[in-house]
C-alpha cells in the first residue's frame, strides 16, 4: 500500500520503477510474505512503472533457487547481478531484462542507446562466469544451497527455544539470520553501548568461526559448496558462542 502511495503521490508519469530485492540478506534474510512481491508486480502493472530485482546476492542459487525471482514467483522487468555468477573470482556484474524493455533500446542508429565502459565484455569475466556457472550445476550447488539452508534453519530454530537472546530466526537457503534482543516480547535491542556484537563476533573467532556481526542481526550466509558436517559445526559454534555472550550479560 505504502509503494502504491508513493507512486500516487509523486506521480506515475514520474515515477520510472520500483527496485529492491526479492529477500533482503543485510536485515539478516527477511523473506516477505508470499503475495508481497505479487501485489508490487501488479501496481507496477497498473502504473505503467518498471520493477527491478536487485539479485545481486540472491541471484545464481543462494536461495536454494536459481534466482530470487523464482523463489518469490514473481517476473521483474529488469535484474541486476554481479557476484554469483563469477563465486567473486572475478568482477563481474550485468543486468537482464524482457523483451519489452530490450526492444525500446533497439533499431536503428537513431534509436540505439549507444554506450560503453572501460571494463565491459571483458574475455577473462566471461570464461571465469561460464566456468563457474558450470560447477554450479555439475556439482548441483543450487539444490545444497536449499539443503543445507533447511539444515541450518532447523538448528537455528531449535537455538532459539534455549538463547533467550535470540528473538528472531529467519530466511531461506543459505541467507539465514538471528535477530538478538534484550528483551524476546518487546523485541527490544540492547543499546550499542553494551557492544553484544562485538561480544558474539569475539566468541565465534574463539571457536574458528569469523562471521561479521551488524548491530542486532547474526547474518549467515556460508558459501554454496557448505557440506552437512560443516553445517554442523557452524551451528555447534552459534550455539556455544550465544551460551558464552548470554553469561557475560547475566541472562
Amino acid at each position: 500500500e505504502e509503494i502504491e502511495q508513493a507512486i500516487i503521490f509523486e506521480g506515475p508519469e514520474s515515477v520510472s520503477a520500483v527496485i529492491g530485492e526479492p529477500v533482503s540478506q543485510p536485515l539478516g534474510g527477511v523473506v516477505p510474505p508470499s503475495n508481497y512481491w505479487p501485489m508490487v508486480r501488479d501496481i507496477c502493472d497498473k502504473y505503467g512503472v518498471l520493477l527491478i530485482f536487485d539479485e545481486v546476492i540472491t541471484g545464481f542459487g543462494r536461495l536454494g533457487e536459481w534466482f530470487g525471482a523464482d523463489f518469490v514467483g514473481v517476473t521483474p522487468d529488469i535484474m541486476s547481478f554481479a557476484k554469483g555468477i563469477t563465486s567473486g573470482y572475478f568482477p563481474v556484474g550485468g543486468s537482464i531484462s524482457t523483451q519489452k524493455v530490450a526492444d525500446a533500446f533497439a533499431g536503428g542508429p537513431e534509436k540505439v542507446w549507444s554506450h560503453m565502459y572501460t571494463y565491459s565484455a571483458h574475455p577473462g569475466g566471461a570464461a571465469a562466469a561460464f566456468a563457474n556457472l558450470a560447477i554450479v550445476e555439475r556439482e548441483n550447488l543450487v539444490d545444497n544451497a536449499r539443503i543445507r539452508g533447511e539444515q541450518i534453519s532447523e538448528s537455528l530454530l531449535a537455538m532459539k527455544d534455549k538463547h533467550p537472546i535470540i528473538g528472531d530466526v529467519r530466511g531461506v537457503g543459505l541467507i539465514q539470520g538471528i535477530e538478538f534482543v534484550k528483551d524476546r516480547q518487546t523485541k527490544e535491542h540492547f543499546d550499542s553501548s553494551v557492544g553484544v556484537n562485538a561480544m558474539l563476533t569475539e566468541e565465534l573467532r574463539k571457536r574458528g568461526v569469523w562471521i561479521r556481526v551488524p548491530a542486532y542481526i547474526l547474518p549467515i550466509a556460508p558459501p554454496l559448496t557448505i557440506t552437512a558436517d560443516e553445517a554442523e559445526t557452524l551451528c555447534s559454534v552459534i550455539d556455544e558462542s550465544l551460551g558464552a555472550v548470554e553469561q557475560r550479560l547475566g541472562l
